[in-house]
């Protein structure tokens, strides 16, 4: 994932990227296959959409501690 792409989804909502990860996930499912069937030869495929669900993963964490700290500051108000 270029630079330019996780500053996009930066912008996107928790579910939005919930949607991505969802379909990223059955993309390495099937890139599984592929390998193991001998259909594709590259082999770091999978690891680099491995490491982007964990990116899109971390900043969900990220935005979901931020919309519980925005909603305990309005409470303590």
């Amino acid at each position: 994932m270029k630079k330019r792409d996780f500053n996009d989804l930066k912008i996107k909502t928790i579910e939005d990227l919930a949607k991505k990860v969802k379909i990223l996930r059955r993309e390495i499912t099937e890139k599984h296959i592929q390998l193991k069937m001998g259909k594709t030869k590259n082999v770091h495929e999978v690891n680099f959409l491995r490491k982007d669900v964990a990116k899109m993963l971390t900043l969900m964490k990220i935005k979901s501690f931020e919309k519980a700290n925005i909603k305990s500051e309005g409470k303590e108000k």
